[in-house]
This record gives structure tokens, sequence and C-alpha cells, in this order.
């Protein structure tokens, strides 16, 4: 067995995965405590880190086996050269479904890793895993009763909207690839009724680091966010046409080469506004080889970003204080908006942005992540979550030692 880069592991020849459940009779639940953390900055307040506490030395018997999934198939994977580790994941990545049968599920990708400098002139497809809740609440794969096709283009999202309109939320997959950086075709499954889904390719070429699902004027439409290294290529906007039965693209938006991505009324007017992580170009923001890349957000016209953007606070990891650190975001800012979420985090009625950030290089064995929920208007940061993690630098190791500390703060523009 090989541990991937990402957070799981998979054999080399199978590439297998387990997923693990926690019972519902654990006893996690409580076992936190708040012990002090790192000495603040000037003038912050003392931040907290927590700890888990309790366990047992064994926590087998708190888990459950939910089935085996093999990602990437016999034939995509490399026997010749398992020092590349072919046939894992850089990582898993996760998706609430609510299933045809009014049961629980959960839609599991991600894209195949093969080193950094693959000089592959193709993708390897990815196989999808469907989990179903069962009746004792636990969560079983069940792929094939769901879907007959599960390859996909491998993703880094998991989006769930109802796109063909029957009542039933259906499946999409922007592709997502690093090795080889090449761009490739989503992936949707949209309900049958019949309780399955028929997947449907969808002819947009993406390489969607960041993507994100929202509902405008009764239509889910989907937004990617790529850093392309091919010429041509730019962010999209994709929706289904019920008309013509298919979906339809616009790849020609005026941004690109980003991270992340969010969607929503953040001013209440009813006019959407998109928010951009890692921007590179855009309206009224030209491309500058020297620039920082930060967080903008621009007013949606129609599903067109325009006018002037409006910067979205300073990158956590961009302050004084990570100077210090490579980056290798380097020279464009510290901090790499690995992902933006929206909701209305704190219930106030306003729409907050999370902000995801991360400061490290691709084989650094320190890698630290911030997480900052952000108001728009008015930049205001009510709290920031950073995760110290420290990492080996070779496969063969797992990640360890975490730390959390949550930390207050006003930015007001």
């Amino acid at each position: 067995m090989k541990d991937s880069p990402g957070l799981w592991a998979g054999n080399t020849c199978l590439a297998l995965c387990s997923f693990l459940i926690a019972r519902s009779s654990s006893p996690l639940a409580g076992q936190t405590r708040a012990i002090p953390g790192d000495r603040p900055a000037t003038g912050q307040p003392p931040p907290v880190r927590l700890e888990l506490s309790g366990l047992p030395a064994d926590v087998t018997p708190l888990l459950s086996i939910a089935g085996i999934w093999q990602p990437v198939s016999d034939q995509y994977i490399d026997q010749e050269t398992p020092s590349l580790g072919a046939g894992t994941l850089a990582n898993v990545f996760l998706g609430n479904l609510p299933l045809p049968n009014g049961r629980e599920g959960m839609v599991a990708t991600g894209w195949s890793y093969a080193g950094f400098d693959n000089p592959a002139t193709s993708i390897t497809p990815v196989t999808i895993a469907v989990l179903e809740q069962q009746p004792d609440g636990l969560l079983q794969v069940a792929t094939a009763k769901y879907v007959s096709d599960p390859q996909t283009n491998g993703g880094s999202n998991v989006l769930v909207a109802d796109f063909n309109g029957d009542g039933v939320p259906d499946i999409f997959l922007p592709a997502h690839n690093e090795s080889p950086p090449l761009p490739a075709s989503s992936t949707a499954y949209l309900s049958t009724g019949g309780g399955r889904y028929a997947r449907v390719s969808v002819a947009d070429r993406v390489e969607a680091h960041g993507a994100t699902v929202t509902e405008i004027n009764g239509t889910p439409v989907v937004f990617t966010a790529g850093y392309y290294l091919a010429p041509g290529f730019a962010d999209t906007t994709t929706f289904f046409d019920k008309t013509s039965g298919t979906f339809s693209v616009r790849s020609d938006l005026p941004v690109g080469s980003n991270s992340s991505v969010a969607v929503a009324d953040f001013y209440g007017t009813g006019i959407y506004s998109v928010v951009y992580g890692d921007v590179t170009f855009g309206p009224n923001h030209p491309f500058d080889p020297n620039g920082i890349w930060g967080i903008y957000l621009w007013q949606l016209a129609g599903l067109n970003p325009s006018g002037f953007p409006t910067s979205v606070g300073t990158p956590y990891f961009n302050r004084p204080q990570y100077a210090q650190y490579i980056s290798f975001q380097d020279p464009h800012g510290k901090q790499h908006n690995s992902r933006l979420w929206v909701d209305d985090f704190n219930h106030d009625g306003m729409i907050d942005l999370v902000v995801q950030g991360v400061i490290g290089t691709r084989t650094s064995a320190s890698r630290r992540t911030s997480c900052r929920c952000l108001k728009i208007p008015g930049t205001i940061s009510f709290w920031t979550l950073r995760i110290a993690s420290i990492r080996s630098t070779t496969k063969t190791a797992t990640r360890k030692n975490t730390r959390l500390r949550f930390e207050t703060s006003t930015e007001a523009k």
C-alpha cells in the first residue's frame, strides 16, 4: 500500500478506497476542549486551539465499512512506473445528494495523480462513487444502483441541483485535472424518473479547480474557475436548456486563470455578483505579470462579470507576518485562495463569504490553512479559522499534528 498526496491511501495496483463511517453511538461528541493557542499578533484577541480528547487507542469499533470504491480502472494504471503513484487520487471530493427514493446520498470524485510533471497528453478517467443511506442510518456504496456509466474526466467539485426541472436533484461534475493539467469535458448525471441517473457529457472543456452552482431566475447555473496552461480557455457558465434538452455553455467569459468562485446576491438588491479567488485578470483588471492574485467581486450583467472589480479584503496569509514563508504563489502573494463558499453562516439575514486560504509549496513539510468568513458589503471579517498542518514530503506518510485556531477581527472598508 502507498499513500497518495491527498488524504487517503490507495493501492497502486487496484487503487481501492474503503469508506469508514462513524457509528451514531460514537463517543466523539463533546470530547473537544479549548487550550491556549500560539501568541497572537499585536492587538488581536488570544487565539484558541481545539483538541480532540477521550478517544480509545483503537477507534476501529467506532467505524463501519461502507464499501469498496476503485476510482481508477485497471486499464489506466501504469504498472511500469509505480513510483509515480499511478492509480491514486490527489484527493477525494464529496457532495451530499438527496436520492430519488428519499434517502440521503453522497457522491465522491477526484482526479488521478501521477506526478505534477506528468508529460501525458491525455487525462486519466475517474470512476465516481454513489453512497446511499441505509435503514440503520449508515452509508453504503451503491453506485451501480443509480448510474450505469460512472466514468468521468476527473474533478474537484460535486455540484447538486435540479437541472432538468423534474423535482429530483441532479449531479454535475466539472472536469479538473492537474496530472497532467489538461482541460476536459464535464459530466452530468440527470434523473430519469425511474430512480436512476443518465450520464451526459458536457461540451465545455474545462480545468475547473473551483466551481459552484447558483439558481438565478429559477435556473441553476454552473460557474467554473480554472487556471489554464493551454491558451484559448477561460472560465465558463453552464445551464441546462430544457427546450433543446442539452447543456448550454458559454466559454468566453472575460475572466480566467483563477482558482475559486462563489455567486450570490450579496447586496440584497436582486442583482447577483460573482467572486473569484486568485484572480489574474478580469473586466477593468488587466493582467499584470507581477501582480497579486487576490479576491475580487464583479456584478453580473446577465451571466457576464462586468464593471469595475471590488477587492474583497486582504488574503489572510498576505499579511506581513507571513512574508518569510515560501509559497508556490510567489511573487503573486503568499495565499492560494483555494475555495470560496457562501451562506448565512451567522444567521443575521445577510449572505456571508468564506475564503479558504493555503500557504506553502507543493512539497513543503509545513502548510497552513485559514478560513475567513467575510461580510459583503463592508468586508467585515467576524472570524478566522487557521489550520496549521504538518505533513511529510514523501507519499508514504499521512498528515499529522493538525491545530485549529479561531481568531476574531474586523476589517471595515
